[in-house]
């Protein structure tokens, strides 16, 4: 499991095989909203992310508060 709205840059690339472009923008818009709260913040705000990706990785998410 990975806390999206805590764990490090690091941990996002190399957890969720995401690329630098969709963590840089996960963290700008965890920082900027005080934290995610579930999939759709994440389907809203960040675009870099497509809905088919979010589909492989959405269980292995979750959002604790900020």
């Amino acid at each position: 499991m990975v806390d999206v709205n805590h764990v490090p840059a690091e941990w996002l690339r190399n957890e969720l095989d995401l690329t630098s472009e969709q963590v840089a923008e996960l963290i700008q818009v965890r920082e900027e909203r005080r934290g995610l709260h579930g999939l759709d913040d994440i389907l809203t705000y960040c675009k870099t992310l497509s809905p088919q990706r979010l589909m492989l990785i959405e269980d292995r998410l979750v959002y604790l508060p900020w």
